[in-house]
């Protein structure tokens, strides 16, 4: 019979047995999991073959390029080299609204709602265009389809309007252009809850020029922007200047104060979607350097530009579409950004 001195050396020594026996179990699992891990990393699961369930699309048309192109182009990415891209990527249907009856009486509407109250012109057969006879210098360029517009205040007309000091802070800017667009219902989800900016503007000829001095700003323009999409930001075609933006100036009278403000929106359908295949991103860069695809800010630069950062975004064009298509997006030094169309060319039209 064991003694209690037996019996508690006994007792120790299954204790330890247990500590290192869990240890082991802990230090296995750990090997076990970073082992499954090393093997996930390195044998990714392969990607399904892209849908292309739209069939071809059609070529991204971008404006046409402002300024001079750089001629040579140097590669400084954090890689130091081109990063590669995924495979594919998702390309969305963007839907359009049809015609109605009532098109052309919510367009009067819609006028009427931001002042202006005489029968329009018609410029094309879905575009009217009205003038504020009270406000001379106020027009107003409206699509009666799918209530895209265009308001601005001539400031050769009426040159008083912009003059004056900057009153606004930017956070106030932002909050009068929210306003307006919320007062003709054109501020939806994806731009209020996206990014936006504000810029400083001074007025020379009756034309705006941007600032950089807060004490030369005379006018505020605040620009929305999309918010990302499958991950991508969503860019317009000049980079930081969106076409759902707000001209502020500094009159107490609101027919005055808002001197330009543009809405071109296609909505796109968020699950309506097939994936493409893409170009490699070296191809994109040669293409760059060749010539190829649209300077979207040409900053401060002239014959040469370094770039650092390359990767994909979606275009989100001014003019009517029925894709929102990817691009891979070039920045660079300066406040340079190039885009160039990244699906591959077996599928575009």
């Amino acid at each position: 019979m064991a003694t209690l001195t037996e019996t508690a050396l006994l007792v120790r020594k299954l204790g330890k047995l247990a500590i290192i026996g869990i240890f082991l179990a802990v230090i296995l699992k750990i090997i076990i999991s970073a082992g499954i891990s090393y093997w996930v990393i390195t044998h990714p699961k392969p990607l399904s073959p892209p849908t292309v369930s739209f069939g071809k699309l059609p070529s991204i048309r971008f404006p046409k390029e402002r300024g001079v192109r750089p001629q040579t182009f140097n590669l400084e990415t954090i890689e130091g080299r081109v990063p590669e891209a995924t495979p594919q990527a998702r390309v969305f249907f963007i839907s359009k609204k049809l015609p109605s009856l009532m098109a052309s009486a919510k367009a009067r509407q819609f006028a009427q709602r931001l002042g202006f109250k005489d029968e329009p012109t018609q410029e094309t057969q879905t575009r009217f265009r009205f003038k504020d006879k009270d406000y001379p210098a106020r027009t107003l360029s409206l699509d009666i389809i799918d209530n895209n517009f265009s308001l601005k205040y001539d400031l050769s007309v009426d040159p008083q309007a912009g003059e004056g000091k900057l009153l606004l802070t930017p956070e106030e800017a932002v909050s009068e252009a929210k306003s307006f667009f919320q007062g003709v219902d054109s501020l939806p989800n994806e731009l209020a809850t996206g990014k936006n900016s504000v810029s400083f503007f001074k007025i020379i000829g009756g034309k705006f020029e941007e600032t950089s001095s807060l004490t030369d700003a005379q006018v505020l323009r605040v620009d929305f922007f999309k918010k990302e999409l499958d991950g991508k930001p969503i860019l317009p075609p000049y980079f930081d200047k969106s076409h759902f933006y707000v001209v502020i100036g500094n009159s107490q009278d609101l027919n005055k104060k808002i001197l330009e403000a543009g809405y071109n929106n296609w909505p796109v359908e968020g699950e309506n979607w097939a994936t493409y295949p893409l170009k490699i991103s070296q191809t994109t860069w040669e293409e760059l350097k060749n010539g190829g695809g649209f300077i979207a800010r040409l900053g401060q630069n002239k014959e040469t530009v370094t770039i650092r950062r390359i990767y994909l975004a979606y275009y989100d064009s001014e003019e009517t579409q029925s894709y929102l298509q990817p691009i891979f997006v070039f920045e660079g030094d300066n406040n340079f950004v190039a885009y160039v169309p990244a699906t591959d060319p077996a599928w575009i039209e």
